[in-house]
């Protein structure tokens, strides 16, 4: 089946600015002395790079790494770049030679989550950062009012269907843990928005619901708002200086 390229990455280019707040942090906090170079694994369509480019001085460049080409085929055609086909279980690059490797809603759809830890740590400049900046809980996502709860619950099941791990979130700390990388930080995004933006953010969730679930068309949903819902999945970060 062809990939729609185009709907994935608009998923992706919402998704990235969710973390902003905290990529800013990321590369605030780099110890390593500059210019600095950033690894992301599982690029896709190269939104989050592209988002967090832009939050970077000219002292920073970006390499992608994902295990489809054709993403990164569409990912150069939006923004020429460092894009590299390989695959995260052994990253084509050498050991020591990032100052922040990084990952993006990855690790919910890989079957050793781990392992590709274990390679970041690898990829990981001694004194750099190793960040995982989301990973959903869709097991404790929330819906309001409850007559959302169900066609919540179904989407949850269909993207389970389709490969995720919808506990990854509450398993970040372990997980990190069990690739041997010391001292992590947890943490679970916050959210703070006002009454349109949360409009536009239901509106925007509704129409991934239904894609999910194979009811619509790619496109925001024109179902009437009722301003009082509320949809929250946790989604957890972690991140740890390289020692």
């Amino acid at each position: 089946m062809e990939m729609d390229y185009e709907t994935i990455n608009h998923r992706y280019e919402l998704q990235a600015v969710w973390t902003e707040n905290f990529q800013r942090r990321l590369l605030r906090g780099l110890k390593t002395p500059p210019p600095w170079k950033v690894l992301e694994i599982g690029s896709g369509t190269g939104a989050f790079l592209r988002q967090i480019n832009r939050l970077a001085s000219s002292n920073f460049s970006f390499w992608g790494v994902d295990i489809d080409f054709s993403a990164l085929v569409f990912a150069e055609k939006i923004r020429k770049g460092l894009w590299i086909c390989g695959d995260g279980n052994s990253i084509p690059m050498k050991s020591d030679s990032f100052d922040l490797v990084l990952c993006h809603y990855l690790l919910l759809w890989l079957p050793d989550p781990v392992n590709v830890l274990n390679e970041m740590f690898r990829c990981c400049k001694p004194q750099g950062i190793i960040a995982v900046t989301a990973e959903p809980d869709y097991d404790g996502r929330i819906d309001f009012p409850e007559t959302e709860q169900a066609d919540g619950k179904e989407q949850t099941e269909a993207l389970s269907k389709a490969g995720i791990d919808p506990a990854a979130g509450r398993k970040l700390l372990h997980w990190m843990l069990q690739a041997g990388i010391h001292n992590p930080i947890i943490g679970i995004h916050g959210i703070e928005r006002n009454l349109d933006d949360q409009s536009q953010f239901i509106s925007e969730e509704k129409s991934q619901c239904r894609i999910d679930l194979k009811r619509t068309e790619p496109g925001i949903t024109t179902d009437p708002l009722k301003h009082d819902e509320i949809f929250f999945v946790p989604t957890f970060y972690s991140y740890a200086v390289k020692s």
